[in-house]
């Protein structure tokens, strides 16, 4: 166990030297996001035109690579389209947090960089993605509206990459990763709503090397805690890296 610690802190200082020469994990910029009064005092959520960013944070996978050697990845959530394949609502009443449930498909953009014998390896890999998040009671109509919100679900996978024969991701708290989060509501001179959301979104990523690619004969999981964040949240997050050998 001491020598499993002392590995994940040396490959993340490795990690973390290397987002540092390259000028930083990521510059702390805006990231808005306003959506329209749906007509009855709030949003929909969640908010299609926004993006969900890490801005100072990401995830990085260690287990199954040669000693310090990782593969770190930014990750953003985006393009939340109504889950219509129950042929129920989207948006449903209740939920473990009293105020709704919403039910959507969406993508998991992951930017990927290597490091050690993967120095000098890049892409971008996109993951379908299900996802299901309770919210709390709002005060609809309310000038500024706050609520807790929680990450229940949130999965999806690729196979047949050229790197990839398995990337697989698994989070939200009731898949045994707690997922908290909290969001507030603003309205605007012109009617619509300031939307600021974070989740603190505890995950994991297992992934199987595909044979002739650059992950070829590697494999593993790796778990961890991440925040996204839309809105003003997005420029306040701290930097956190927690990751753990499967």
């Amino acid at each position: 166990m001491k020598r499993l610690q002392a590995r994940l802190r040396g490959v993340a200082l490795v990690a973390l030297g290397v987002m540092v020469a390259a000028g930083g994990a990521r510059a702390q910029t805006p990231n808005p996001c306003f959506e329209p009064d749906n007509g009855t005092g709030t949003v929909t959520l969640p908010p299609a035109g926004c993006d969900y960013l890490s801005p100072d944070q990401f995830h990085m996978i260690a287990d199954g690579l040669p000693p310090g050697t990782t593969i770190i990845m930014a990750p953003i959530h985006r393009n939340f389209i109504c889950e219509q394949s129950t042929g129920g609502p989207c948006n449903s009443p209740g939920g473990p947090l009293g105020g709704e449930v919403e039910n959507f498909n969406s993508t998991g953009v992951f930017r990927l960089s290597g490091t050690g014998v993967l120095s000098g390896w890049s892409r971008i890999v996109n993951v379908p993605l299900g996802v299901q998040i309770a919210t709390g009671p709002r005060a609809n109509g309310a000038p500024v509206q706050s609520f807790q919100t929680d990450m229940q679900r949130i999965q999806g996978s690729i196979t047949g990459d050229p790197d990839f024969d398995l990337f697989e991701v698994v989070g939200g708290t009731a898949n045994g990763f707690p997922s908290p989060g909290s969001t507030t509501l603003t309205r605007q001179p012109d009617g619509s709503y300031a939307v600021s959301s974070k989740f603190n979104v505890g995950y994991s990523i297992r992934f199987v090397g595909a044979a002739g690619g650059k992950l070829a004969g590697y494999a593993g999981t790796t778990t961890g805690t991440v925040t996204m964040a839309t809105g003003n949240s997005g420029t306040q997050a701290t930097a956190t890296t927690n990751t753990t050998k499967k």
